[in-house]
């Protein structure tokens, strides 16, 4: 099994993954692409949990959840006598493992669906009040929102670190 993993220990949110999967299957008739996320995307990583993504970019629909935290409570049962157990440093420079970086396409592609210039334009982003901190605090208090909140900020013109109270 080929596995492609981010590269650098980097953080890679739900959304980069299914971007990912999709690329990879574009075109193709068989040997699709599918993933696994070990943290969701609207948590820290600190409150990770394990998500499937199928060839479609995810998510799983509910009948292959249900098989897969079934699968996970049978081995947990079992005190995971089934499951083969690798070294990290084994695995991580083993012929079939893969570092990339899958951030740096799905950040170039969003140009594609999202409206920069219409969002610089409309110059929302530039009446924010004290008062809105709180609440983009909670949205870029995410794996997702941590990598996208200081992308987004840029792109419209405004530094990530003006969302702090010294601006």
């Amino acid at each position: 099994m080929e596995t492609f993993i981010q590269g650098d220990d980097g953080v890679t949110p739900t959304p980069v993954i299914s971007h990912a999967i999709l690329v990879f299957n574009r075109g193709r008739k068989e040997h699709f692409a599918d993933g696994i996320v070990i943290t969701p995307s609207h948590n820290p990583p600190e409150d990770g949990g394990f998500k499937y993504n199928p060839p479609n970019g995810g998510p799983a629909d509910t009948e292959v959840t249900r098989w897969v935290q079934d699968r996970a409570n049978e081995l947990l049962r079992e005190s995971n006598a089934g499951v083969k157990r690798v070294p990290f440093t084994a695995a991580i420079k083993a012929p079939g493992t893969h570092q990339q970086d899958y951030v740096l396409p799905y950040v170039e592609d969003l140009r594609n669906v999202v409206d920069l210039d219409a969002i610089r334009a409309a110059g929302l982003i530039h009446r924010l009040r004290l008062s809105d901190l709180p609440r983009l605090g909670s949205i870029f208090n995410s794996t997702f929102g941590a990598f996208l909140g200081s992308w987004f900020l840029f792109s419209v013109g405004i530094s990530s670190f003006c969302l702090s109270i010294q601006c």
